[in-house]
């Protein structure tokens, strides 16, 4: 049973108060919507769906348990894909300890009609072709991402192709992936390289630590620590939590070719855990500065 529970809401919408007037409670609890509204997937869902979400948590935000109930809709994928952003969120934000509570309930709440592809497909009405590319691109995506759930990776890959040649770079990293892993295609760790490096060079922040990672470890492609580091500053500039962690453990261990700055390891490994990083809340954890 979840006792003393901290009652939030949580709005899919971006609403919040201004960052002036909120107290630290409150911006804990935004950095947690925040969380999960970014792993919230659902096209047409509707305004004032909602469900009552509980939550045990532990002091790391690694969360133990989770119910979903007194749901108002009877659409079983808004469950469905609500419980899946709630798992994804682990581990949540860590807060500190004045403001840690190891069991939260929260009503999570679609404020607005989002879909998506209605709106897309009005805007298209008046004549510019763009808006229906764009909802074609997005409704195979999606057949993708639903073959990939289903653990078809042949259709995920078919589906995600012709996307990745016409620069889509969630399609492009997404092959980066298989063929690196081997997942619907045979592993492939140059091709791999070459899907991550075209997401890379179009701004695609995830791509971006791909190829670091990859340029560090020479795999898939000649070893060159130099060009790693480059990678992982512009996908830290863009606010990835691992690039961010990873930059900030070389500045602590002044290793390959970062400069050892303390001051500044601990600024960038404090950003990634505050996006709830695993490995970054760990090291504060273990490590003094």
């Amino acid at each position: 049973m979840i006792k003393k529970a901290l009652l939030i809401t949580l709005f899919v919408s971006c609403y919040s108060l201004a960052d002036d007037i909120k107290t630290p409670k409150q911006k804990y609890i935004d950095q947690i919507s925040e969380k999960i509204h970014g792993e919230w997937r659902m096209l047409k869902a509707k305004d004032g769906w909602s469900c009552k979400v509980q939550i045990t948590q532990d002091k790391d935000g690694n969360i133990l348990e989770s119910n979903i109930s007194e749901c108002n809709t009877q659409n079983k994928k808004f469950v469905r894909q609500l419980q899946k952003a709630i798992d994804k969120s682990s581990p949540l934000p860590k807060a500190k300890k004045e403001l840690f509570d190891r069991d939260l309930i929260f009503y999570f709440k679609v404020k607005g009609d989002i879909d998506v592809i209605k709106s897309v497909r009005e805007k298209a009405k008046t004549g510019d072709p763009m808006p229906m590319r764009i909802v074609d691109d997005m409704g195979q995506y999606l057949e993708g991402m639903e073959a990939l759930e289903a653990r078809d990776y042949k259709t995920a890959f078919v589906k995600w192709l012709p996307l990745a040649e016409n620069n889509h770079t969630p399609s492009q990293y997404n092959l980066g992936f298989m063929y690196s892993s081997g997942k619907g295609v045979d592993k492939d760790l140059s091709k791999s390289f070459y899907w991550y490096s075209k997401a890379a060079e179009l701004g695609y922040a995830k791509a971006q630590y791909g190829i670091a990672w990859m340029y560090q470890n020479g795999v898939g492609v000649g070893e060159d620590v130099n060009k790693a580091v480059e990678w992982y500053k512009k996908a830290a500039e863009q606010g990835d939590k691992a690039a961010l962690f990873t930059l900030g453990a070389m500045a602590y261990n002044g290793s390959n070719g970062v400069k050892e700055d303390r001051a500044k390891a601990k600024e960038l490994i404090q950003q990634s855990a505050d996006q709830g990083y695993s490995k970054a809340i760990k090291f504060l954890d273990k490590y003094k500065f």
